[in-house]
């Protein structure tokens, strides 16, 4: 390996940094991350990393996948697939309090295949944008 290849790869190692915090600092990509954690990689403590310090209690008291889908998220499903299906958020992205991230599930409950949306509100906090509610779905009509 040459010196110029070395010094190529040492000036690029922080550009790799930099992909995760750019990547993280926008409101949806959290709210996809987070959900992402719980859903497909069933990663507890990762999902952690996005929320508040209310929310990260609960997660705590239930700290399985399952029983958080059950009693923080509202919905179980198993093989998701996760998309973002809304953002209230204004076009030059000056709002940092109070932002809703809509989350379309596409997976199944009990062997049958499933549509859900799930809500979470974000607040920039120190710089991070940072899980501070989750609103169950509004059209559900059965508890």
């Amino acid at each position: 390996m040459s010196l110029k290849n070395i010094i190529i790869g040492l000036l690029m190692l922080p550009l790799l940094g930099c992909q995760f915090a750019y990547e993280h600092n926008k409101p949806e990509k959290v709210a996809l991350a987070f959900m992402q954690a719980v859903y497909i990689d069933k990663n507890i403590e990762q999902a952690k990393q996005f929320v508040d310090q209310e929310i990260y209690q609960l997660m705590e008291h239930y700290h399985t996948p399952k029983a958080i889908q059950k009693h923080v998220l509202g919905v179980v499903m198993d093989n998701v697939a996760l998309e973002v299906k809304n953002i209230d958020i204004d076009f030059f992205r000056t709002k940092v309090k109070d932002i809703k991230v809509q989350i379309k599930l596409d997976g199944y409950q009990d062997n049958k295949r499933r549509f859900d949306d799930r809500e979470l509100i974000l607040n920039k906090i120190n710089e991070r944008w940072v899980i501070t509610k989750l609103n169950p779905d509004r059209f559900q009509v059965s508890g």
